[in-house]
């Protein structure tokens, strides 16, 4: 599961538990409406700033809200956990890939694979 894709699952889910629209979450966030839109379905990446005033927009913390990406791709929930090859390909994207943890096995080809994906993460992070 991609980074954007638990955040648009969550922002999803708060804005639809309060009943409120994408235009409404929008105006107060100062985000455009299909802006916002394309966040919640996963397709666009937000700076920190944006994330936080969408948070506050939603009446919640941002830190809340990345527990909740957190606890969503530890269980799964969601859009999808990528494993081995789909999870490599989307670091080698450049596209930030968050795992449940995992038990690496040596000589497992896929374990290899997702052994690889903290340091292909953390030279994403330092670019």
């Amino acid at each position: 599961m991609l980074v954007r894709e638990a955040l648009g699952d969550v922002l999803r889910s708060l804005r639809t538990d309060q009943g409120r629209t994408l235009n409404d979450v929008a105006t107060d966030a100062n985000v455009s409406t299909p802006y916002l839109s394309e966040l919640e379905r996963g397709r666009k990446d937000a700076s920190s700033e944006v994330l936080a005033t969408i948070a506050a927009a939603l009446r919640t913390r941002l830190d809340l809200v990345m527990f909740e990406i957190a606890d969503r791709i530890e269980s799964g929930t969601g859009s999808g956990v990528l494993t081995g090859e789909a999870a490599g390909a989307e670091a080698a994207r450049g596209h930030l890939v968050m795992l449940p943890s995992v038990a690496v096995s040596p000589g497992d080809a896929e374990s290899a694979e997702l052994a690889e994906l903290p340091t292909q993460n953390a030279a994403l992070l330092a670019a």
